[in-house]
């Protein structure tokens, strides 16, 4: 790693700064549920339960 001494690189402007653009700060879009995932995420969300599922069945950890 290279580190430059104090003052080596010009620092920008708050002129500079204010003109940069930013991201937006929250998601400009719906928010998203599992109800409106799409369906390879529902698809991994339903084997990982079973899996764990199975995994639980199988230690003998499952309570009811």
């Amino acid at each position: 790693m290279r580190v430059l001494p104090p003052g080596a690189v010009p620092a920008p402007g708050p002129a500079e700064v204010a003109s940069a653009e930013l991201p937006p700060a929250a998601p400009t879009g719906p928010a998203k549920t599992k109800e409106t995932a799409c369906d390879g995420y529902r698809r991994a969300l339903a084997a990982h339960q079973e899996a764990a599922a199975l995994f639980l069945v199988a230690q003998g950890s499952w309570q009811r």
